[in-house]
């Protein structure tokens, strides 16, 4: 393949090394738009003025530089073929097609009525991950084949997946998929994640696509700046688009207005084995904010909560999640520190956390934004009270003081007088934990999920051989 590099600055000098690495490629050129660059030599390749570039023969162009998407409208001003541009990050990806690797699930023989492939990003202890398992687990309870594929991950986590019966199959090329025969032996794909976007747009040309979203609204600024080459409405009018709630459908609408129209809940396996009940005659009442500390997920507000408290001599507070050292977790510590009653448990398992869930009596999700937290529908699913703040997706779900509570986001009061009234109502915590256990079996057991997915599987894959039949939508 023979290519002309865009930018020969410290973008390029940092990283030539690695480009020197790939092979079947051969440097034709360099271009640079500093003139004081033009006609000399650079690693044995000419440097030349950006319009000359339609004089060469080369297959592609790689742009080596942090100003990404000025170099594009550059170039295809001057009439370049937008196939024909690269991002480095996007070249990496491509150089590394073919070295997958797979991982079979436990037990799995591969046989099903039908070949799904649900796509994630890198495998670690966090919602999407989670979600994207569970989601394999339900088509594999409707009798489907479905593998999941990630770019890498969390071996530990891995293994977990793998010990549940989830093959899983690493593509370090992942997001930027080009193996398109190994897409093809699927009969549909499950696109995981906003941060998937370039493959939901790739496969969506050759495969039936379902992308799922999940997002708060920090993550769309940051993942539509990676791929502003390969986003318009004739990328997207292939796919089928889903939320896990109203608030990142509301976050993916302000981009891209009017395409999540459908809400997909994810479902989650039941691990209360025995129905768990709060016990009245308990020393202290347990408390917990799970999540890795950060910002959006507002443990400050949980922590000046309970500084607040009147009497927290009743109670303990957990904080469960991995704690970094950024100032916001500094802040974070320092506050436990001045109160005993408030201990970090750090960072768990799946299988810690279904050991420790029985001890907790109430679940808080303080979040600042939070589209549907995968701990909510564990604390329900356990029995659990769960207070939530209005602008999470779990929020739609809950009739405040029925089957849970609902307050402000950063409302340390509210937050407060809720703790207050659990503590002294303990006597009503087993009736609101058993509306809750409700919630949750009508709207995340994983047999309700396998439902829901299936019919949104299936209503993706009618509409794309609609399309198919129609030709409106090509191939790659």
């Amino acid at each position: 393949m023979k290519i002309i590099v865009f930018g020969v600055g410290e973008f390029y000098r940092n990283r030539k090394e690695q480009l020197a690495s790939y092979q079947n490629i051969e440097i034709v050129a360099y271009a640079d738009n500093k003139e004081s660059l033009w006609e000399t030599w650079i690693d044995g390749r000419p440097v030349v003025e950006p319009k000359n570039i339609e004089k060469m023969q080369y297959d592609m162009i790689l742009i080596m530089c942090t100003y990404g998407e000025e170099i594009y409208a550059q170039l295809t001003g001057l009439g370049v073929s937008w196939d024909q541009i690269k991002p480095w990050s996007v070249f990496c990806t491509e150089m590394l097609s073919g070295t997958r690797k797979t991982f079979r699930g436990k037990n799995d023989d591969g046989n099903g009525r039908k070949h799904i492939l649900v796509i994630s990003t890198d495998l670690n202890y966090n919602g999407g991950s989670l979600a994207a398992g569970y989601a394999v687990m339900a088509l594999k309870g409707r009798g489907y084949d479905a593998a999941l594929a990630v770019p890498c991950g969390d071996r530990k986590f891995m293994d977990e997946m793998v010990g549940n019966g989830i093959t899983v199959h690493v593509c370090p090329e992942l997001p930027y998929i080009c193996d398109m025969e190994w897409i093809r032996q699927f009969d549909a794909v499950v696109v995981n994640v906003f941060q998937m976007m370039y493959s939901a747009i790739r496969i969506s040309l050759v495969r039936p696509t379902l992308w799922w979203i999940h997002e708060p609204a920090e993550i769309f600024d940051e993942v539509r700046l990676m791929y502003w080459n390969r986003v318009t409405d004739e990328a997207l009018k292939n796919i089928d688009t889903y939320a896990v709630s109203r608030v990142p459908a509301e976050n993916f609408n302000r981009f891209y207005p009017n395409r999540v129209r459908k809400i997909l809940h994810y479902g989650i396996p039941d691990m209360a084995v025995e129905k768990q009940i709060n016990d009245a005659g308990k020393e202290k009442t347990v408390f917990a904010i799970i999540g890795n500390v950060c910002v959006r997920k507002a443990q400050d507000i949980f922590c000046k909560a309970v500084q607040a408290l009147n009497d927290y001599s009743r109670a303990e507070f957990w904080i469960i999640g991995s704690c970094g050292e950024d100032a916001f977790c500094d802040e974070v510590k320092g506050m436990c520190s001045q109160t005993d009653a408030i201990k970090m448990k750090g960072l768990l398992t799946r299988d810690e956390m279904y050991h420790i869930f029985p001890k907790i009596d109430v679940v808080v999700c303080a979040s600042r934004e939070d589209p549907l937290p995968i701990v909510m529908a564990e604390g329900m699913m356990f029995g659990k009270v769960c207070i939530t703040t209005a602008v999470t997706g779990t929020a739609d779900l809950i009739r405040d003081g029925e089957n849970g509570f609902v307050i402000s986001a950063d409302d340390i009061n509210a937050l407060k007088e809720k703790m207050e009234w659990i503590l002294e109502n303990r006597d009503k915590l087993a009736g609101i934990g058993e509306n809750a256990r409700k919630t949750y079996e009508q709207f995340f057991s994983l047999g309700v999920f396998g439902e829901n997915l299936e019919r949104a599987l299936s209503e993706t894959e009618r509409e794309w051989r609609l399309k198919e039949e129609n030709g409106s939508h090509g191939g790659a």
